[in-house]
C-alpha cells in the first residue's frame, strides 16, 4: 500500500501566513504538493506504530532519563548504546543506518568502507546515490542523489528489513558531514518523524565508548537487484518537503517584490555564495540564487568533527544572529546547497530550534540544478541580487 499524492498544492495552504497563493503545476514528483499528506493521512502501519503511548514513554525514559520528553532528533552515543537491543511493545526495533557519503574529490567510497568494516553491530548501509531518482523519466538532468520514488524507497526498506514501526538512528564514518541528508530522506519519505534520529558523533566515538561492532566483511544493497513490481510491506510516500527549480524560480519573483513570506537559505560557504570561490563541480559557475541568504552549514557542526553538532543553545544563537529566530515560525523556509546534502543540516538545526518540519523544505537539485540550467539568474553579492543571467 502506498500513500499517494494529493492534488492540492502547498501554496494553497500558505495563505494561513498571509503568503503565497499562486497556483503551480503538480506534475513533478518533487513538487510541494505531497507535503500536506502525512498530516492528513494515517495508514494501518502507522496506526500500529502509534498504538502504545505508554511503551513510547518508557522508551524515552530509558533513553534520556525523562519520561516527559521524547527523543531528540540528535541523540548521543551513550543513549544509542543503551538503545541497541531495545524493542518496543509495538514490535519496533532500533535500526542503525550508516548514512556516510563523501565528496567525489575525497577519494573515499563510503560503500566500500562499510563493506570492509568496522560498522555498528547490525547496521544497514543507505546509499543516497543508489536509492535515488535516476533515468530520463525521473531525473532527466542527471542530477546527483535526488530523492527516490516511493516504490524504490519502499522496496529498499523491505530489503533492509526495516518496518514503519522501527526507530532509525543515522550515523557516519570519520569526516562525514552528510548524515543529516539520510535523516531528512527517512522523514520526507514518510517514516514516523518521531522515530528518525541522527547520532551526535560517529563510528569512531561509538568504538571509543565501547559500542559493539561488526568487523567481518558485509554486502550492501544494490538497487538494481530490487523487484519494484512486488507489493511492498513498507508504506512509503512520494517525497514531501521538496522544492523544484520552477517553484524556487517563482518564489524569487515575489521575494524581489517583497510579497513572499518564504525565506531561501544557502548552506554553501560564503565564498561560493558570493562567487569569489570556485564550485567543486567542474564547469559550474559560483554565485547564488537571487534573494537567498547565506547560512553556512558548518556553523552547526563541531569545528573539529562534522559528525558532531553544536548544542541547541549554540544553534539558537546562530539563527538569532542571522535573523531566523522569530515569534512567528510558520513562514516556510527553503534550504539549498550544492546538491541537496548539506542543506539538510539547516533543516535539522531549524527543527531542533522549534521550527515545524512541515514548514521546512530542501531544494533537491540545489545549486547544481540552478547554475547548470540556461537563463537562470545568478547573483554574485548582496548588492548584485539579479544582475547575471547565463
Amino acid at each position: 500500500m502506498f500513500v499517494g499524492r494529493i492534488s492540492s498544492n502547498l501554496f494553497a495552504i500558505a495563505g494561513r501566513t498571509g503568503g503565497y497563493n499562486r497556483s503551480f503545476s503538480t506534475s513533478s514528483i518533487y513538487g510541494f504538493s505531497s507535503v500536506i499528506l502525512p498530516y492528513l493521512t494515517t495508514t494501518a502501519a502507522q496506526i500500529k506504530c502509534q498504538a502504545s503511548e505508554d511503551s513510547f514513554r518508557l522508551f524515552s525514559q530509558r533513553a534520556i532519563g525523562n519520561g516527559n520528553q521524547p527523543l531528540s532528533n540528535i541523540v548521543t552515543v551513550e543513549q544509542c548504546i543503551d538503545l541497541l537491543d531495545t524493542k518496543e511493545d509495538n514490535g519496533g526495533r532500533v535500526i542503525f543506518v550508516d548514512g556516510s557519503w563523501h565528496m567525489p574529490s575525497s577519494g573515499r567510497i563510503a560503500r566500500e568502507e562499510y563493506e570492509n568494516g568496522p560498522r555498528i553491530r547490525g547496521a544497514k548501509f543507505f546509499d543516497i546515490d543508489d536509492i535515488s531518482s535516476k533515468g530520463e523519466d525521473l531525473n532527466p538532468k542527471g542530477l546527483p542523489h535526488m530523492m527516490p520514488p516511493a516504490r524504490l524507497y519502499a522496496a529498499a526498506m523491505d530489503a533492509y528489513g526495516i518496518s514503519n514501526c522501527d526507530r532509525i538512528v543515522v550515523y557516519g564514518s570519520k569526516g562525514c558531514f552528510a548524515t543529516p541528508r539520510s535523516w531528512f530522506t527517512f522523514k520526507a519519505m514518510g517514516h514516523d518523524p518521531s522515530r528518525v534520529h541522527v547520532l551526535n558523533g560517529g563510528l569512531v566515538d561509538w568504538v571509543e565508548a565501547g559500542g559493539p561492532i561488526d568487523t567481518c566483511e558485509a554486502s550492501t544493497l544494490d538497487s538494481r537487484t530490487l523487484n519494484l513490481d512486488d507489493v511492498p510491506l513498507y508504506t512509503a510516500r512520494e517525497a514531501s518537503n521538496i522544492a523544484s527549480i520552477s517553484e524556487v524560480s517563482r518564489i524569487i519573483e515575489d521575494l524581489s517584490e517583497s510579497t513572499s513570506t518564504y525565506t531561501i537559505l544557502d548552506a554553501r560557504s560564503p565564498g561560493r555564495f558570493s562567487g569569489e570561490e570556485p564550485e567543486p563541480r567542474k564547469d559550474l559557475e559560483s554565485g547564488h540564487i537571487p534573494g537567498s541568504q547565506n547560512l553556512f552549514f558548518r556553523q552547526f557542526h563541531d569545528a573539529s568533527d562534522p559528525l558532531k553538532f553544536v548544542p541547541k543553545e549554540g544553534m539558537l544563537e546562530i539563527l538569532l544572529k542571522n535573523g531566523l529566530v522569530k515569534s512567528n515560525q510558520d513562514n516556510p523556509i527553503i534550504s539549498s546547497c550544492g546538491s541537496g546534502v548539506t542543506a539538510c543540516s539547516l533543516v535539522l538545526a531549524l527543527e531542533e530550534c522549534g521550527y515545524d518540519f512541515k514548514n521546512l523544505f530542501v531544494y533537491d537539485g540545489s545549486w547544481t540544478d540552478w547554475a547548470s540550467t540556461v537563463n537562470m539568474p545568478i547573483a554574485k553579492s548582496a548588492a548584485d541580487q539579479a544582475s547575471t543571467a547565463h
